[in-house]
């Protein structure tokens, strides 16, 4: 899903995912991959975040910074998007991006291990493949994995976003997306996002 993208083998067999229906989280979630505190890691919301649909598929938006420079409009455009598989057993989920404004990442997937650890806390553990995952699943092997987090955006809804979410698509090279979906913390950035989470949550 959605952030960190790694090119992995998929071997889950059909019978073990889950169905459309059955998708074990949903909602609005911000990639926390630094683990910081939840409170601070709703800054990263007003930045970036993506959709994950109840279908299983999922949206990746950033928000449009020069656009907000400008003329302080919230305006959130899409870079990539695709599907996740999960097998609810394991806890193993597999995600493909069938879309992505860097043509590098599209077709490319991912797989990991989820733990819900709190209504609004989702971790994840990101493998190599799928077999790795499974390892973990069980006898704990941690191998070569990446852990991480997936923070639910508070107060972003359908109605709360619906007027910033463009149909436009991002127009930013690799690098330049990097900073918005990857930003450091400073006072500058840090300023700018309580301005869009305030206007945002204002409109509830």
């Amino acid at each position: 899903m959605r952030n960190l993208l790694a090119a992995v083998a998929i071997v889950l067999a059909p019978a073990s995912l889950a169905t459309a229906a059955d998708y074990p989280f949903s909602g609005f979630y911000a990639a926390n991959f630094e683990r910081i505190a939840f409170e601070k890691a709703q800054l990263i919301c007003a930045y970036n975040f993506f959709i994950q649909e109840k279908d299983g598929s999922f949206v990746n938006y950033h928000l449009d910074l020069d656009g907000y420079r400008r003329n302080q409009s919230i305006r959130y455009l899409e870079y990539a998007r695709g599907h996740c598989y999960a097998d609810t057993d394991q806890k193993i989920e597999t995600c493909i991006v069938t879309s992505d404004t860097d043509l590098t990442q599209k077709g490319k997937s991912f797989v990991d291990v989820y733990r819900q650890v709190s209504p609004e806390v989702i971790e994840i553990r990101y493998f190599d493949d799928a077999n790795q995952a499974s390892a973990f699943v069980r006898n704990g092997t941690v191998g070569n994995s990446t852990l991480g987090e997936y923070d639910l955006c508070a107060g972003f809804d359908r109605a709360a976003l619906g007027d910033y979410l463009s149909t436009e698509r991002s127009t930013l090279s690799p690098d330049e997306r990097g900073k918005v979906t990857a930003p450091q913390l400073d006072a500058d950035t840090t300023a700018i996002m309580t301005r869009v989470l305030e206007a945002i949550r204002k409109q509830k």
